[in-house]
């Protein structure tokens, strides 16, 4: 099976039937088929495999801008699903330094920049702690625009 091979030791949990077309071509970048399964009908394009990760997370992950702009573009997509351990897209994006893919996410207002996973880190911690300046630089920004929408700035 396809997932056993991408995450062949992960936590030595059987994989189940939940990791879809849309899971792989989102982890792959394949943006051809994905626009396609994604117009499928029956397509939840926010499900979660076994460990909740969703296409945009495995998308995120893989720093897949095609994939990430094709299912932003969704109307009915979550930008903001966590998986089970609270780990939104932005999270995996910032923490594997894929700038590109964090701008595209930050863009989404329904993307909470400051939103921490299960241990309390946020997508700014793992990005400082994993040396990725450049993501520091937008999460940052997108913070201080947060903060001075809401002062009236």
């Amino acid at each position: 099976m396809l997932f056993d091979k991408i995450w062949e030791y992960r936590f030595s949990q059987p994989t189940q039937n939940l990791f879809t077309g849309v899971h792989c071509a989102s982890y792959f970048g394949i943006d051809e088929i994905l626009a396609a399964l994604v117009e499928a009908p029956g397509c939840d394009i926010n499900q979660g495999d076994c460990w909740g990760d969703t296409p945009l997370i495995w998308a995120a992950q893989q720093g897949n801008q095609g994939a990430v702009r094709l299912l932003l573009a969704q109307d009915d997509i979550n930008p903001d699903m966590p998986d089970n351990d609270s780990k939104t897209p932005l999270w995996w994006a910032s923490c594997r330094g894929h700038e590109g893919v964090v701008r595209l996410l930050l863009a989404d207002n329904d993307v909470n920049p400051d939103k921490p996973d299960i241990y309390g880190r946020t997508p700014v911690w793992q990005a400082s702690g994993n040396g990725h300046e450049g993501v520091v630089r937008l999460l940052l920004a997108r913070r201080c625009q947060s903060q001075q929408g809401r002062q009236g700035w």
